[in-house]
């Protein structure tokens, strides 16, 4: 048991070590990032206990106008950004809280092509860039999001959506976890200096 032990506080700090590289790495204009490409459905949601009051909250698909609100208010750097993504199809939804937005994410449904490998069909949607305000973390909100964003999509005809998720953002794979993701396989991404982009599926995964 203690050899076992062992074993596993050694692979924890290799992978801390790991991923203090990688950020300064990154740092200096090199892009490392190991990922698991994941599936979701309405299906398979489990929507845990919302810790809050639900009434309080309201689902929305966000406008340009309350995109710009909202980049304001949360992410004033990322304005410019948030504006382009509307203004080439992108969509954007939000939980607000008492007229606030509190919480946001992005979807892509159509022209999409994700490092020269993966188009989207019809009957699918990429989903990205989820974020939930300080203060708001902890409730189940961004779970919240995901389940009212399913079902909105299933309503237009989509009921496949794709995301990614890195290998390091033990959060993010734990949020994965809660919506019953399937994670179809493990790639990595290379990037040098915002000119050499290359993308390589390592593994895939087994229903």
């Amino acid at each position: 048991m203690r050899n076992l032990l062992k074993r596993i506080q050694g692979l924890f700090r290799r992978r801390l070590v790991l991923s203090y590289i990688l950020s300064r790495l990154h740092a200096i204009g090199i892009s490392i990032v190991p990922y698991y490409w994941t599936m979701e459905q309405l299906k398979n949601i489990k929507l845990p206990e919302f810790k809050d009051r639900l009434e309080d909250y309201s689902f929305e698909k966000l406008g340009l106008q309350e995109v710009k609100n909202t980049a304001a208010d949360l992410v004033p750097e990322r304005i410019d950004e948030f504006v382009s993504k509307v203004k080439k199809g992108s969509l954007c939804f939000g939980i607000k809280h008492h007229g606030r937005v509190i919480a946001y994410s992005w979807v892509e449904l159509e022209n999409v092509l994700i490092w020269d490998k993966f188009r989207l069909k019809d009957n699918e949607a990429y989903l990205f860039d989820l974020f939930t305000a300080r203060g708001y973390r902890g409730k189940n909100i961004a779970v919240y999001l995901r389940y009212e964003i399913y079902k909105y999509l299933n309503n237009i005809g989509q009921d496949t959506f794709y995301s990614i998720t890195e290998v390091f953002n033990h959060p993010s794979v734990r949020f994965k976890e809660k919506l019953g993701a399937r994670f179809l396989k493990l790639g990595l991404s290379i990037e040098l200096f915002g000119k050499y982009k290359r993308n390589w599926d390592l593994k895939k995964y087994k229903d």
